[in-house]
């Protein structure tokens, strides 16, 4: 019974001594409240702070007391994304991004602004049918990303150098520039303007156009 005995004291005498130690580790540390605070005036910055949860003062007072950011979500398939200066969806490739708030809440989660209604204002025409030719396709519409690729890789491509075409020329001078680059021509005439793909976007005649009003 003693020989049994001695074990048992053993492994209590080892598992003192470990609580020990782990005590010893473990210092006590009290909580003290942070003094340091970030003070700017430019709202960028506090933007920056805000986001980072750090505390802000501003000299003069005024300081940024809600952030938000903006995303571009479809309204037909519900898909959000950050690229401001898509104008099509990554998604389903409609023409239905639609620019929304976003706010994070206190848990985390990611809170978007209403819904914006969608009328069917301004679809009374139907759309011209497809014309062929150059200026068939500039005037056309753009209906998907697609289109948009097309013409930039059609104006992307090399030209085979003209060797009659002197710079140092009469005709070739800041007067007859436009014409070479089809800049500021008539309406009928889009040139480099198509290779953005919004000047052809004009030509739909379902979009709203903006009436200027009298101010009395």
């Amino acid at each position: 019974a003693a020989a049994a005995a001695e074990p048992e004291a053993e492994a209590e005498a080892e598992a003192a001594a470990e609580e020990e130690e782990e005590e010893d580790l473990t210092l006590p540390c009290d909580a003290v409240a942070s003094t340091v605070v970030t003070i700017t005036g430019d709202y960028a910055m506090q933007n920056v702070l805000l986001q980072m949860g750090l505390r802000l003062a501003a000299p003069d007072g005024r300081r940024i007391s809600q952030l938000k950011r903006f995303v571009l979500r479809c309204h037909a398939c519900g898909f959000m994304g950050n690229a401001v200066g898509r104008l099509f969806c990554g998604r389903c490739g409609n023409a239905s991004l639609v620019k929304a708030s976003v706010e994070v809440g206190p848990s985390g989660r990611l809170l978007v602004g209403r819904k914006q209604r969608i009328t069917t204002r301004g679809t009374r025409f139907t759309l011209a049918r497809p014309q062929g030719g150059r200026e068939g396709a500039e005037k056309a519409p753009l209906l998907a990303e697609d289109q948009l690729i097309m013409q930039r890789g059609n104006h992307s491509r090399p030209k085979k150098k003209d060797s009659s075409v002197d710079p140092f020329a009469a005709e070739y001078s800041d007067d007859t520039w436009h014409t070479t680059n089809r800049v500021n021509l008539p309406k009928g005439h889009l040139g480099n303007a198509a290779i953005l793909g919004m000047g052809s976007a004009s030509r739909n005649p379902n979009e709203r156009r903006f009436v200027a009003r009298r101010r009395h």
